[in-house]
């Protein structure tokens, strides 16, 4: 049995590695696959020719090598996969379709308001699986505390507390449907491309009316029993959640949660223009001791980082069906 489990291991790992070269090189041949991850070229072969019989990867032409001899070139294919997007903001649903090279293929946004978000939810998915069959995942990401597909609490939608997104829209349309917080999603992409491998990293994001964050630990984001991990509304302060006070609102709660878990470094998205970090930053540190203070920097864009981070949603999810695929 152990043997079984340690050949599934690394078949599963070798598989990866092999498509995983091709969809950051956009192309490539074996042999080079074979020099630049440094697996054997049966190895490779095997990978490529399941990929192909799966309809993962396309060849695509031959290129000259070595000594004059040809080589085949390997890409993945686009139209594997398609998938659905979605970003659940206050006021707007932002939308994008990507094929399984990640490249955006259609998007758009649509005016929501709580009492229509479901239906207009259900009818962007309707309308674009209609339009593109190929579309068979969609990840979401709502502000508000989610747990395993459930909406739990939702300040910007509470028409969707307690409703099993995820659950409702596969049974359907028949997807794969993932759902998580916005913050939650947008951790995943510091994760995954930053040096948060070590330590506690907290990410803040905070606006005129919301904010919120998300924690790394050891480079795993951090979710609560419930869902709720890095809530901070949810903390008991007594600043008046006023616009003309809203830097002294996120500041003390955003001051608790560093005291709390005492991270090596912040990092903040400005949800909205006009805010002032440098003052946010300020308040910190004349209210904390020199040694909790944490090493402060700015995030990137916020929304884009959503988008990415649901894209690693999708490419978790397929990495798992991967494993149940090669019987792991």
């Amino acid at each position: 049995m152990k043997n079984t489990l340690d050949s599934s291991i690394v078949k599963l790992t070798n598989y990866r590695s092999v498509w995983g070269y091709i969809h950051k090189n956009k192309q490539a041949t074996i042999p080079q696959i074979a020099k630049s991850i440094g697996l054997s070229l049966p190895t490779v072969t095997r990978a490529i020719d399941y990929g192909v019989a799966e309809g993962i990867i396309n060849p695509d032409g031959v290129i000259g090598a070595e000594r004059g001899r040809k080589a085949q070139v390997y890409k993945l294919n686009a139209d594997y996969m398609h998938f659905l997007l979605i970003y659940l903001d206050s006021d707007v649903l932002s939308y994008r379709i990507h094929d399984f090279r990640s490249r955006t293929i259609g998007s758009g946004n649509i005016p929501i308001c709580d009492e229509k978000v479901l239906s207009t939810l259900e009818n962007l998915v309707m309308t674009s699986v209609a339009a593109d069959p190929l579309i068979a995942m969609t990840a979401i990401a709502v502000s508000g505390v989610v747990c395993k597909g459930v909406v739990m609490d939702s300040a910007a939608f509470p028409s969707l507390n307690h409703i099993d997104v995820a659950k409702r829209l596969n049974e359907k349309f028949g997807l794969t449907v993932l759902i998580d917080n916005d913050l939650h999603v947008a951790t995943n992409v510091a994760r995954k491309y930053s040096n948060y491998q070590e330590g506690i990293t907290v990410l803040y994001a905070y606006g005129k009316h919301k904010s919120g964050s998300g924690i790394i630990a050891n480079g795993e984001v951090l979710c609560g029993a419930s869902g709720a991990a890095g809530e901070v509304e949810n903390i008991p302060l007594h600043t008046p959640s006023i616009e003309s006070e809203r830097i002294a609102f996120c500041s003390e709660r955003l001051q608790a949660i560093i005291a709390l878990m005492n991270p090596g470094r912040v990092v903040i998205y400005e949800l909205d223009e006009g805010m002032d970090t440098d003052k946010l930053i300020g308040l910190i540190k004349s209210k904390m001791k020199p040694y909790l203070l944490p090493e402060f920097k700015l995030g990137r864009d916020f929304f884009e980082d959503c988008f990415l981070g649901l894209s690693i949603m999708c490419e978790v999810e397929i990495k798992q069906s991967l494993r149940e695929r090669l019987d792991f």
